[in-house]
């Protein structure tokens, strides 16, 4: 395939030009074709797949360099392979240093914080493509005080779609985006039936483009050094930790899936369940407790034991009856004690010390 496209090409045919009886002009396939090039490279991109911000001096470090934070992220596709990490940080007397470090890739980003208030500082990381998601942590070092005020993560566009070839979306899915080159869409090309199902497996490899609804991390208090250092949020709220999570009930029939993931520090004497509850964000009782209903196939335990571990539970939304009727949604996420077989509200027999220190919650 010529590695050629006319980026002026990208706009969508004209809406008159797609009413019955209208014969399909090269150039109406021109235009359609360029569109799904470049949603392919840009689609996902820019939008924040991590954005979390702080408190003055909660988020800091003095000394040698310590882990503060991480998220876990979905992969785009098999080409999408770099990731802009973006900081508010500034430094007291020496300056210092924030570290991004990729999991999948062991590749690491280091900015330079110099000594002064807080501005704005980037650069790019690589991430790679392999397994679905990839886990960023953020490192803090300095000779004087570092301090992040706000970080936001997010990926970077393909420079040519046409370069990257036959593209699995998600990384690691069996599906392939085949980009259109001007061999298949130039002048004087007829729109063949072979042509018409490259365009709808396109855009059904599209469609399975992850975004990301919830993206948090606590900060590993241990590490946090400054005068709002006891005033860092190590968790995600008190028991029973909730997080309500918008989601979309216009893609629910359409199949789509959510995927939580939890870094969860054990309880050291029992077991521990995890639910995802779905909500229609307007009911509840005396008590304060949401009411609504389990996702199916959402329930996982998190084991007795000591230390912190990622537990992974999927929600098919278009299985859970509440939607059917409502314009808006909340997801909410709640810890129970093992021994506890109920759904909210009702009253759970003892607690947990099991406590979420990350979430991750995306779509697809």
């Amino acid at each position: 395939m010529a590695n050629t496209f006319d980026l002026a090409t990208h706009l969508m045919p004209l809406p008159e030009r797609a009413t019955p009886g209208r014969v399909i002009a090269a150039s109406d396939q021109r235009a359609l074709t360029g569109c799904l090039n470049h949603l392919h490279a840009l689609l996902r991109c820019g939008e924040p797949f991590v954005a979390q911000g702080w408190a003055v001096s909660q988020c800091a470090r003095t000394g040698a360099r310590a882990n503060l934070a991480g998220w876990r992220i979905p992969t785009l596709s098999a080409a999408h392979t770099s990731v802009r990490c973006e900081v508010i940080a500034g430094a007291s007397a020496g300056g210092g240093f924030v570290h991004f470090v990729s999991a999948n890739t062991g590749a690491v980003l280091s900015l330079a914080i110099a000594a002064g208030a807080p501005t704005y500082y980037s650069g790019t990381l690589n991430v790679g493509s392999a397994g679905d998601y990839d886990d960023i942590t953020m490192d803090l070092e300095g000779v004087g005080t570092v301090t992040v005020d706000d970080v936001q993560v997010f990926f970077e566009e393909l420079s040519s779609p046409l370069a990257a070839g036959l593209v699995a979306t998600p990384a690691g899915s069996p599906a392939r985006f085949r980009p259109f080159g001007e061999a298949a869409s130039g002048a004087d090309r007829t729109l063949s039936a072979a042509r018409g199902q490259h365009l709808v497996d396109d855009l059904g490899n599209l469609r399975g483009r992850r975004r990301v609804l919830f993206c948090w991390s606590g900060l590993e208090a241990a590490n946090v050094t400054g005068p709002a250092a006891a005033d860092a949020s190590p968790y995600l709220g008190p028991w029973p930790q909730q997080q309500l999570v918008p989601l979309h009930p216009g893609a629910f029939a359409q199949g789509v899936e959510y995927e939580a993931w939890a870094w969860c520090e054990r309880d050291a004497t029992q077991d521990t369940r995890i639910y995802l509850h779905a909500d229609d964000g307007e009911r509840g009782n005396a008590s304060g407790m949401r009411v609504g209903d389990t996702f199916p196939g959402s329930l996982v335990t998190v084991p007795l034991g000591v230390g912190s571990a990622w537990y992974d539970t999927e929600c098919r939304l278009a299985e859970v009856r509440p939607f059917e009727e409502v314009d808006h949604a909340l997801a909410f996420l709640g810890l129970w004690p093992q021994e506890w077989s109920g759904v909210a509200p009702a009253a759970p027999v003892g607690l947990t010390n099991a406590r979420v220190k990350r979430l991750s919650v995306w779509g697809e």
